[in-house]
C-alpha cells in the first residue's frame, strides 16, 4: 500500500510541475535559512566550552556609580585578589589577577613580532589550563609561555624552550613552554599569544610593589576565579558584594562574579544590570528563521488547498470505488512528506553552499563539528514536523469531498477561502515586518555615521608604542617626522583620539551641582594634539609650549562643562587628587568610545611622559604608501620595532561592524522572505487564472479591456496585501522601539520609512500577480473558448 502512495505522489508531482516547483523552491529556501541559523546558534552556545569545567570559571566585575549613572566593567585592582584569597578563600579553588590583553613587541634577535598577551599571576594557568605542546606550564619570575603560532614566527622549526625573548626592547625572558593556540571558540582567541609573570608589568608602573598591592583605585587589571563546585556564583557574589565599598567611596562599588558561560552571549550591561548582548542577535535570527520557515509552510498549505478543484474528481472516483477517508489522508500526507523530503535534501545543499558566504559575513569560523547522528535525527524531526504542519489541513480538507456531489458536478467549493486569505495576510505580514526592520537598521547606521565627531579623521594615522625609548625621545622623533615632509603634525597621548583612556573620580569644585561622585574620562595629551586631530574650541585656548603654567591646566569637553555647570568657566579651578587645575579651554564633544552611546564627560591634561599613542596627520600630495614607508623608516631610527600604523577612520568604523553585519543578514532574510511570499502569490494567481480562463475569454468577447481584466485579478489579492500592511505597521513600531531602546543616540521613527516599505511590498506583489495575469488576458479568447 505504501508503495502505491509513493507512486501516486510522484505521478502527481510530475503532472503538476509548476505547483511542485514553487513548493519545493519555497520550502528549500526556508529550510536552508533555518539550517544556517541553527548551525550558527549552536556554534554560539558552544563558546568557551573548550575549557575544562568551564562552568566553575568566572570573572570579577564591578558596578560603580559614575556621574550619576551606574556602569559595569571587568576591572579590578591588586587588593581585590588578595582580599578574595585571604578572606574568602574557602569559596575558590584559584584566584588570578591579570592585565587586560594588550599588544607588545616580542623579539628573537632580529625577528620582531607584535602580539597580544597578558601578564598574569601563576593561578591564571591553573584556571584556564592551556594545552601544553612543549615544555611545562610552571613559570618563574623571568619565564614566559608562548602560543604555537608565536613560537613558529619567532623561532621557525627550532626548539624554543630555554631560549631568550626580548619583551618591548627591555625585559629578557626565557621560554618555559609552548601552548596550543586558544581556539576560535574562546574569548581568548588571538587575544592571548603569550603569558608572562605579572611582576614584569608591576615593574613598569611608577609605584613600588608593596604600595601598588594596597592601591584599590589602580583598576588596570582583570580578576579571574575558579570556584568550588559546592557554591554558586550568586551565593559567592552576595558574600563579596561590598569588599571594595570602604576603599572606593566615590563610586559606591558593588562586586560580583560573572560566570564564563555568559561572557560571550550576555556581554552588555546598562545601569548596573545585564541587558543582553549577542544573545539578542541570536534571538532575532531565530525569530527570523522561524518566520521564513512559516512563510514556506503557508505557501505549501495555500498551493495545496488551491488545487482542490482540480483533484476533486480524483477524490470522488477513489471514494466511489471504495477508498476510505483514512487512506486518502495517508495519501495526501505521503505527498506532503515527499515534497518536504525533496526540499530538505535541496536545503542541505543550499546550506552547505551558503556557509562560506555566511562565514565571510559573520567573520566567524563556523565549523560543522556537531554530533552528526544527533544532527540527522533532529533534522529529520524538523522535516517530519514541517510535513505534518504543511500536509494535515490539505489532507483532511481534500479527503472530505463527497463523491456523489463531486461526480455530478455539484461540489460547492468555498469561494471565500478564509484560510487561504488568512495565510496570504500572514505571509506578507512577516515579509513586511522584515522590510520595515531592514529600513530601520540601515537608517540607524547612517544616522549614527553622520554624527558629528568633533575632530577630522581625514589622513589621520596613529599607532601605540611600547618602546619607552621612543616616548623618551618623542620631541626629536616629532621633529624628524615634520622635517621629512610626510606629515603636517604629530602628537602623543595616553589614548587614541576616538577613545577615553580611563574614568576617574576625585574631582571637586566650588558651587554648582553635587560633585561627590563625579567620574570623568581622563586623557593626557601633548600640546600639539588639538591641532593634529582638529579639535574645535568653544571657549579658551589649547595647551601651549610657551605657557609653563599649563602643567596645572585642563581642557574640558562640552559634556564635562555642562555637568560641572556655572563653575565651568575659563580661569576657574577644579581640584583633582589634591591638585588645583585651571580650566583653559572647552572643546566641542569629541566622539570617544561607542558612537551609539552618549558623550562621556571628559577632562584632558597635559601629557607628562605617560602617553604611548602617537597620532599624526599625513600631508596632501605624496602617495599614501610612500608616506607610510617614510614614517616606518624614521620610527625605526628611534624605536626597536616597526610601528603598526592604523588609520583613525578605519578604526572608528570598527564600531559599526556588528550592526552592519546584522543589517546585511536582515536584508538577506528579508529578500528571501519576499521571494518566498512572491512564489506563493505567483502560484495562487496562476491557479486563479487557470480556473477563470473561459471567463476571461467570454468577458473579452463582450468587450472587456486588458486593464479591466487585470484589475479584477489584482484587486482580489491586493486588498489582502493592504490588510497585512495595516496589521504589520503597529507591530513593527513596537519592535523598532524595542530594538532602538539600548542606543542612547538613535534615529526617530518617521512615516517616510513606512511609506517606502509599503511601496516596496505593494510593488513586488503587483508585479508577481501581473506577470501571470497579463499573459492570460492577452491570449486570444478563441483559444480559451475552443472547447465550448
Amino acid at each position: 500500500m505504501f508503495k502505491n502512495y509513493i507512486q501516486i505522489a510522484f505521478r502527481n508531482l510530475i503532472r503538476n510541475k509548476q505547483y511542485a516547483l514553487l513548493n519545493i523552491i519555497g520550502l528549500s529556501f526556508g529550510l536552508a535559512v533555518v539550517l544556517i541559523i541553527a548551525l550558527w546558534t549552536w556554534d554560539a552556545f558552544q563558546f568557551n566550552k573548550d575549557f575544562e569545567k568551564y562552568s566553575t570559571i568566572g570573572q570579577v566585575m564591578v558596578t560603580g556609580t559614575y556621574s550619576g549613572d551606574k556602569q559595569t566593567d571587568p576591572i579590578c585592582s591588586p587588593p581585590f585578589a588578595s582580599t578574595l584569597r585571604t578572606q574568602y578563600g574557602n569559596y575558590f579553588q584559584n584566584v588570578a589577577l591579570a592585565t587586560h590583553p594588550s599588544m607588545n613587541v616580542l623579539a628573537n634577535k632580529q625577528i620582531k613580532i607584535e602580539g597580544n598577551g597578558v601578564f598574569a599571576e601563576k593561578d591564571f594557568i591553573k584556571i584556564f589550563q592551556p594545552k601544553m605542546l612543549n615544555g611545562n606550564s610552571v613559570i618563574g619570575e623571568k619565564d614566559i609561555l608562548i602560543a604555537a603560532s608565536l613560537a613558529k614566527s619567532l623561532f621557525g622549526m627550532d626548539d624554543p624552550i630555554g631560549k631568550p625573548i626580548t619583551l618591548n626592547g627591555k625585559d629578557i625572558l626565557s621560554v618555559a613552554g609552548v601552548f596550543e593556540n586558544f581556539s576560535t571558540q574562546t574569548s581568548f582567541y588571538n587575544n592571548i599569544l603569550y603569558i608572562a609573570p605579572i611582576d614584569i608589568f608591576y615593574s613598569s608602573l611608577p609605584y613600588d610593589k608593596e604600595r601598588l598591592l594596597q592601591m584599590w583605585n589602580l583598576n588596570y587589571f582583570s580578576l579571574f576565579v575558579r570556584t568550588n563546585p559546592t557554591n554558586t556564583f550568586d551565593q559567592i557574589s552576595a558574600k563579596i558584594k561590598d569588599i571594595a565599598a570602604p576603599h572606593e567611596t566615590d563610586i559606591k562599588p558593588e562586586v560580583f562574579i560573572y560566570p564564563m558561560s555568559r561572557w560571550y552571549l550576555h556581554n552588555e550591561f546598562k545601569n548596573g544590570k545585564n541587558t543582553g548582548g549577542l544573545i539578542d542577535t541570536v534571538r532575532l535570527f531565530i525569530a527570523i528563521g522561524i518566520g521564513v520557515l512559516l512563510l514556506a509552510i503557508t505557501n505549501f498549505v495555500n498551493l495545496a488547498t488551491a488545487q482542490n478543484a482540480s483533484r476533486s474528481i480524483e477524490v470522488g472516483v477513489r471514494k466511489a470505488i471504495g477508498a476510505g477517508r483514512s487512506s486518502l489522508v495517508y495519501q495526501f500526507l505521503v505527498e506532503s512528506f515527499l515534497f518536504v523530503l525533496i526540499s530538505g535534501m535541496i536545503a542541505l545543499i543550499l546550506a552547505l553552499a551558503g556557509l562560506p558566504i555566511f562565514r565571510k559575513l559573520t567573520a566567524s569560523s563556523l565549523v560543522l563539528d556537531f554530533p552528526i547522528l544527533q544532527f540527522i535525527g533532529l533534522y529529520l524531526l524538523v522535516l517530519l514536523l514541517v510535513g505534518m504542519l504543511g500536509g494535515l489541513y490539505p489532507a483532511f480538507y481534500l479527503s472530505s469531498f463527497q463523491p456523489a456531489k463531486v461526480l455530478k458536478g455539484q461540489l460547492s467549493i468555498d469561494r471565500k477561502n478564509y484560510l487561504r486569505k488568512s495565510l496570504i495576510v500572514c505571509q506578507f505580514f512577516i515579509a513586511t515586518v522584515l522590510i520595515f526592520m531592514t529600513i530601520l537598521v540601515w537608517r540607524q547606521i547612517n544616522y549614527v555615521k553622520d554624527r558629528p565627531l568633533g575632530y577630522d579623521t581625514n589622513r589621520l594615522v596613529y599607532f601605540n608604542t611600547k618602546d619607552t625609548s621612543l616616548v623618551k625621545h618623542f620631541s626629536a622623533y616629532r621633529t624628524a617626522l615634520l622635517s621629512s615632509n610626510s606629515v603636517e603634525n604629530v602628537a602623543i597621548a595616553t589614548a587614541p583620539v576616538f577613545q577615553v583612556r580611563v574614568g576617574r573620580g576625585g574631582f571637586n569644585w566650588d558651587g554648582g551641582r553635587d560633585n561627590s561622585n563625579a567620574i570623568f574620562g581622563t586623557t593626557d595629551v601633548s600640546p600639539d594634539f588639538a591641532n593634529t586631530v582638529g579639535w574645535q574650541f568653544v571657549k579658551g585656548r589649547n595647551f601651549g609650549v610657551n605657557h609653563p603654567s599649563d602643567s596645572a591646566a585642563i581642557i574640558l569637553n562640552v559634556a564635562a562643562a555642562n555637568y560641572i555647570g556655572k563653575e565651568a568657566q575659563i580661569g576657574h579651578r577644579i581640584r583633582f587628587q589634591d591638585v588645583d587645575y585651571t580650566i583653559i579651554g572647552i572643546v566641542k564633544n569629541p566622539m570617544m568610545n561607542s558612537p551609539f552611546g552618549k558623550i562621556e564627560p571628559s577632562v584632558f591634561f597635559l601629557d607628562k611622559g605617560e602617553g604611548t599613542y602617537i597620532t599624526m596627520r599625513l600631508k596632501y600630495g605624496p602617495s599614501t604608501t610612500s608616506v607610510l614607508q617614510q614614517i616606518t623608516k624614521i620610527t625605526k631610527d628611534y624605536s626597536s620595532g616597526a610601528p603598526n600604523l592604523l588609520f583613525v577612520d578605519t578604526s572608528y568604523q570598527q564600531a559599526f561592524i556588528e550592526i552592519e553585519r546584522n543589517a546585511k543578514f536582515i536584508s538577506i532574510f528579508s529578500i528571501l522572505a519576499i521571494f518566498i511570499a512572491v512564489l506563493g502569490l505567483f502560484g495562487l494567481s496562476s491557479y486563479a487564472v487557470e480556473q477563470k480562463r473561459k471567463e476571461i475569454g467570454i468577458r473579452k468577447v463582450l468587450g472587456a479591456s486588458v486593464f479591466v481584466l487585470w484589475n479584477q485579478f489584482v484587486k482580489e489579492f491586493l486588498w489582502l496585501i493592504v490588510f497585512s500592511l495595516i496589521v504589520s505597521i503597529p507591530i513593527s513600531i513596537i519592535l523598532i522601539r524595542d530594538w532602538l531602546a539600548p542606543f542612547d543616540y538613535r534615529t526617530s521613527i518617521t512615516p517616510s520609512m513606512f511609506i517606502v516599505g509599503v511601496f516596496i511590498a505593494i510593488a513586488i506583489a503587483v508585479l508577481a500577480i501581473s506577470s501571470k495575469v497579463l499573459t492570460a488576458v492577452k491570449v486570444n479568447p478563441v483559444n480559451n473558448l475552443r472547447s465550448e
